[in-house]
């Protein structure tokens, strides 16, 4: 009976062997170590491991479509608007003002929520599998461009990033909530930029400048969940409408506060990737 019961494990298990490779190998996948499921499978699950397969297909697919087509809605955007700004520039040339500033003010308001809905609909989001890349290397190049976007500023910028933390975040995404992030820091910072990247668990990013900061009722409308931060708050309020956007699709948490070592805005976030 002791050598049937052995028997009888050994064979449940040697059965199960290929379901709990493909139990690591779905694990792999939402890590972003594999492209897909290897199809080595047993016959009985197959099937299934051919619709995981089809479904991420689909959902990489269809965020590539969705991009490319914002994409061309963006650029198709340009021309009307190119030509209403020409009326504009016409009608102040022939003397009306009031008419051509209001014509102005609405073409901005039109660009400006444009903007921020491609922006807001090109997100991919934490749903979807991604390959993982070194977080250092992707804002090593960001700084670089920053750099020379505002070189006029000479601002002494301070990464403290280990080359060892990886990341599986869409890098689309990435680049967004960094850029917006980097951006206000260096658009409101007198000399200095501490950018500190820890990993405990959870990715932990935080990021303050020596600049005005914030006051007490800006840090409220900061904190109110759903509010349209590039709106509603002036000056540090510029593109943090789309961060906030970011970090609630994967499903992490945005505080901010005034730096106790700079003395302006620090903003802290902890995202689950």
């Amino acid at each position: 009976m002791v050598l049937l019961v052995l028997l009888q494990v050994w064979v449940v298990r040697r059965s199960l062997r290929p379901v709990e490779h493909a139990r690591r190998q779905l694990q792999a996948l939402e890590r972003g170590e594999i492209p897909a499921l290897s199809g080595s499978v047993p016959q009985e699950i197959a099937p299934l491991i051919h619709e995981i397969n089809r479904l991420v297909n689909a959902m990489q697919q269809r965020v590539q479509r969705s991009r490319k087509s914002l994409g061309n809605l963006a650029h198709a955007l340009k021309t009307p608007l190119s030509i209403l700004q020409h009326l504009v520039d016409d009608a102040l040339q022939s003397g009306d003002r009031p008419r051509a500033q209001a014509m102005a003010d609405n073409i901005n308001k039109i660009r400006q929520l444009t903007e921020r809905e491609l922006k807001r609909a090109r997100l991919a989001g934490g749903n979807l599998y991604v390959k993982h890349y070194q977080l250092r290397e992707e804002l090593t190049a960001l700084l670089a461009t920053l750099q020379a976007i505002y070189r006029q500023k000479s601002l002494d910028v301070e990464l403290e990033v280990a080359a060892d933390i990886l990341v599986n975040m869409d890098r689309e995404d990435l680049l967004e909530l960094m850029g917006n992030l980097l951006d206000n820091a260096y658009k409101w910072a007198t000399s200095r930029i501490r950018v500190q990247v820890r990993r405990a668990g959870e990715l932990h990013i935080a990021i303050e400048d020596d600049g005005p900061g914030c006051s007490a009722e800006e840090f409220q409308l900061l904190a109110q969940r759903g509010v349209r931060l590039d709106e509603q708050t002036a000056g540090h309020g510029l593109g943090l409408g789309i961060v906030n956007d970011v970090v609630q699709s994967y499903g992490g948490r945005l505080e901010f506060s005034n730096s106790a070592r700079l003395g302006g805005l620090r903003i802290d976030m902890e995202l689950p990737i």
